[in-house]
């Protein structure tokens, strides 16, 4: 589905619109493919009802409650701030690393420098693209996310390449730019 398109089913007394915008938890969501498999007449076919749950599923993100209420009790006994800290303790010394390996190794390319958070977006250089990046990755040992996936118009992620600094050591950090460095 697209953000254009409309689906509309038909219940006894049920009537659903679904598009793109269309939020619901997972209860819902299967309380609704229940029905419209279980419902004599309705206007979806197998295959649209199919359709709808892949869509569903590949674009659901919403919260947990029971982790809610975890956080909610993990924050009300003070124990964020401190945790907070190990983290930018941890977590700073591999962004300064990724930092320092893509300066040193690819000061052709363009990147942020964020002041938290878990990535560092690169602007790969001139003459190259994710796909054509996607497709020599694995052969150096490299596992990236599709730039065009971070961007509303997939076109304007063609060059964009998300680096998780967060769970790579700065040794292997400077390893694995060395092996981006390689198949550009």
């Amino acid at each position: 589905m697209n953000g254009d398109e409309k689906t509309t089913v038909n219940l006894d007394s049920i009537e659903l619109n679904l598009t793109t915008n269309m939020v619901c938890s997972n209860f819902n969501r299967l309380c609704i493919l229940y029905l419209l498999k279980k419902s004599p007449g309705n206007e979806l076919q197998a295959e649209k009802i199919a359709s709808l749950a892949e869509w569903a599923v590949d674009t659901y993100i919403g919260p947990v409650l029971p982790t809610q209420g975890m956080v909610y009790e993990y924050c009300r006994r003070g124990l964020l701030p401190s945790n907070l800290e190990r983290l930018k303790d941890l977590y700073l010394p591999r962004l300064q690393a990724t930092l320092s390996a893509l300066e040193n190794q690819l000061s052709q390319a363009s990147w942020s420098k964020p002041e938290g958070g878990f990535y560092v977006g690169l602007t790969l250089p001139q003459g190259n693209t994710i796909a054509n990046l996607l497709a020599r990755a694995g052969e150096a040992g490299l596992k990236l996310s599709d730039g065009r996936g971070f961007f509303s118009s997939p076109v304007d992620g063609n060059r964009f390449l998300r680096i998780p600094f967060c769970s790579v050591t700065p040794e292997d950090m400077e390893e694995a730019i060395s092996r981006l460095v390689r198949i550009l």
